[in-house]
């Protein structure tokens, strides 16, 4: 619950959990109080699935209606993983009543040590789907520490660098 402290302190929002048998969350509600009523309003909701070796497979977000009283679906993520259980996509879907229509993917590239090497960020367009839109390249470590990220952007055909982030490290990891 978050308060704000005004004289007193004030009720703002709330989120209540609901957890699988495997303490995995199913479903997390948040509400906003109503001053007005006294009492707390739905505001949104997130609906979780989990693959058979309890990755996230989905999440779905979705709004309160207050006037027709229903949740209305907002946006869809799907994940995939490899082998080992590290993430390969992350795909945002966006309502379209009546369908998910894509929007955007991250795909995730790692290297013989499982370690992140690449993020490439794409974008749906209808003309001529997924677009590059960014990609963010990791140097990794022995110990799987970045040592280096880089960001691009995609400018018509061509990667261009926009920031580079260097780490240093002493003695351990951060």
């Amino acid at each position: 619950m978050y308060q704000s402290f005004d004289v007193t302190w004030k009720d703002q929002s709330r989120t209540d959990y609901n957890n699988n048998p495997d303490g995995t969350v199913q479903q997390s509600t948040s509400q906003l109080w109503n001053t007005i009523s006294n009492r707390w309003d739905n505001s949104s909701r997130l609906t979780y699935t989990y693959n058979v070796d309890g990755t996230m497979q989905q999440r779905i977000f979705q709004t309160w209606d207050p006037s027709s009283n229903v949740w209305n679906n907002t946006s869809r993520v799907t994940y995939t993983y490899n082998a080992s259980k590290k993430q390969l996509t992350f795909e945002l879907e966006l309502w379209n009543d009546p369908n998910w229509a894509p929007s955007s993917k991250d795909i995730y590239t790692y290297d013989g040590n499982n370690y992140v090497t690449k993020i490439l960020t794409q974008n749906y367009d209808i003309i001529s789907p997924w677009k590059n839109r960014q990609q963010i390249t990791y140097e990794n470590n022995l110990d799987g520490t970045v040592s280096q990220t880089v960001f691009e952007s995609w400018n018509v055909n061509v990667w261009e660098p926009t920031e580079r982030l260097s780490n240093t490290f002493t003695n351990s990891k951060p």
